[in-house]
């Protein structure tokens, strides 16, 4: 698993939880998340950048799933 962003400890918890729910259903791809929430997935991280946009941060995360 790739992360890319800068998620406090807290959102890590969160976001592992939504992993450990959804990871089978986005295998092998990327997935933006924000809070506990998906804002889009796609099969590359280019695909995924060009539907979020430059959004990475603190507010969102972006996550390969293997």
């Amino acid at each position: 698993m790739v992360v890319l962003g800068n998620p406090s400890p807290e959102q890590r918890r969160t976001y592992r939880a939504w992993l450990q729910e959804n990871h089978l259903k986005y295998k092998g791809q990327w997935v933006a998340l924000s809070e506990n929430r998906l804002i889009a997935h796609a099969d590359s991280s280019d695909e995924l950048k060009e539907r979020v946009g430059d959004r990475n941060g603190n507010d969102v995360v972006t996550i390969s799933i293997g």
